[in-house]
């Protein structure tokens, strides 16, 4: 299993995938390209002023990024920048909303037609929300049905 030091979900799709979509996924990406992407080992960035700024703060990489090309690497500037846009923007209730817990939600399977006649291709998907409400209802059982059957049909193409 190649794939298993990427993330969790493409750990749980590539079980889903036959071996041709595997290897056609490894030819677009180019075998040198995915190696590398996957043996890499990570560089020892924590005493960097990005590491420092994104451990501080939690913001996204670009917005570090943008907040120290700004104020030429200054650390106690850039925070103060990024702590400025976060109340401007109103980022820290979006981080708020995403910290909260998604207990409730679906699970969709769906088994294919069979294209070879060795049977079809099954897929499993666990789609979260964050109240029973919204689990029971019936857009959100649509969704979970329409990616199920999409996920199924991908290691058809």
């Amino acid at each position: 299993m190649c794939f298993k030091h990427i993330n969790n979900s493409l750990v749980m799709f590539k079980g889903l995938l036959p071996g041709t979509a595997v290897t056609a996924m490894t030819r677009a990406l180019g075998p040198t390209c995915a190696t590398r992407a996957l043996s890499a080992k990570p560089t020892s960035a924590s005493d960097s002023p990005m590491a420092t700024l994104r451990r501080r703060t939690g913001y996204a990489y670009s917005l570090c990024r943008k907040a120290l090309e700004l104020h030429g690497q200054d650390l106690t500037q850039a925070e103060r920048w990024l702590r400025a846009e976060a109340a401007k923007q109103g980022w820290e209730r979006a981080q708020r909303v995403a910290q909260r817990p998604v207990a409730e939600g679906l699970v969709a399977v769906y088994r294919g037609p069979s294209h070879t006649g060795a049977g079809g291709l099954a897929a499993m998907l666990e789609l979260n929300c964050e109240t029973d409400f919204v689990a029971r209802n019936e857009v959100f059982g649509g969704l979970a049905r329409a990616l199920t059957r999409q996920l199924s049909d991908f290691g058809h193409t």
